[in-house]
């Protein structure tokens, strides 16, 4: 029966499950020579190995997800030898590397961003991590790499969340970044969960270093969505001791409520006080019975500076416009129209 066991590896941090070839006894935190689908190199036990079967195997980490089938064999634990010289790579860098591969890039004008290397066991292959926005041909590059570091040379594409994993260091929080401590499956985060946290909407106050959405906001989450099923809708209708009341206004977290009763007053209620929920809106009362209009009576809407001619079937007669009076011919100068007893 195989025995399994989670290691992490790389510069990246991967961490996957992996099948247990060697007899000897490992424990967590023992630095193994392991074969994943890169090649061979280092990696770090995080669990200890168990027979598959016996129980759910993994490092027990909630943020892993990655410990699902094999992807990879634990050849043998390291020796000293190996793990100094490991170090010394690691701390002398791979600058010189990087350097080489971003003048070619822009000699041969491939528009590409290289972002970071890393070289696996015994310096036996260099991958360089890049990003880009479409597909290219970097044979030419592979080519002159190879040439001058005298190794294998993978070119391997990444996205902006690997990119800050990479090159980030601390967040706006003053704490290294979660996908380098320990977030290892970075899950979508959707602007929705930004609001229903109450957060601000400027992109720059809740993206992180990656330019999206920090994964930070999907840790109380579903905290949120679970307290939001208690509390009712604003402009919700509910009854409380005060009275009949609509929603106005709430807290999330206090699970509070301020509701406007229907005298015009406002009460704030904690969501176990409430007596009814659900309720249909009450029916406004009208001042004037001529405000009242039967239902399904047609409406005319008339603008201001409209005057709307009148029709047969408004019940309005049709009144021919007021017409100037005709002249008198008495009223003419020069005319009889005189009282004939001021004759002269």
């Amino acid at each position: 029966m195989r025995r399994l066991t989670t290691v992490r590896y790389g510069s990246l941090k991967l961490r996957g499950l992996f099948t247990v070839e060697t007899g000897e006894e490992l424990k967590a935190g023992d630095t193994c020579v392991v074969r994943s689908a890169r090649g061979m190199e280092l990696g770090v036990i995080l669990a200890k190995p168990i027979d598959d079967g016996q129980g759910e195997a993994g490092c027990g980490e909630s943020a892993c997800g990655s410990c699902a089938t094999s992807q990879g064999t634990v050849l043998r634990r390291a020796s000293p030898d190996e793990v100094q010289r490991a170090l010394a790579q690691k701390k002398k860098g791979v600058m010189d590397e990087v350097r080489y591969a971003r003048e070619k890039s822009r000699e041969y004008r491939l528009g590409m961003k290289i972002v970071g290397a890393e070289y696996l066991f015994e310096n036996e292959k260099l991958i360089l991590h890049f990003s880009s926005n479409g597909r290219m041909e970097f044979h030419h590059l592979v080519k002159d790499l190879g040439q001058r570091f005298k190794t294998r040379i993978e070119l391997k594409p990444i996205g902006a969340r690997d990119e800050a994993r990479l090159t980030g260091d601390v967040a706006s929080c003053g704490r290294e970044l979660c996908c380098r401590s320990f977030l290892h499956d970075l899950q979508p985060v959707s602007m929705r969960m930004a609001k229903q946290q109450k957060k601000t909407l400027d992109p720059t106050k809740i993206a992180g270093q990656c330019g999206k959405l920090k994964c930070c906001l999907r840790y109380e989450d579903s905290v949120y969505v679970e307290l939001q099923k208690s509390l009712p809708r604003r402009n919700a209708w509910v009854r409380i001791e005060q009275g009949l009341g609509r929603v106005v206004n709430s807290d999330l977290l206090l699970q509070k409520l301020v509701i406007e009763l229907e005298n015009g007053e406002r009460a704030i209620a904690h969501v176990s006080q409430l007596l009814e929920t659900g309720i249909k809106p009450p029916r406004p009362a009208f001042a004037d019975p001529r405000d009242a209009r039967p239902a399904g009576a047609p409406v005319r809407r008339v603008g201001p500076a409209r005057v709307e001619p009148a029709r047969p079937g408004d019940g309005a007669a049709s009144v021919p416009p007021p017409m100037a009076p005709a002249p008198n011919d008495d009223d003419e100068e020069g005319g009889d129209g005189g009282d004939p007893n001021l004759e002269g």
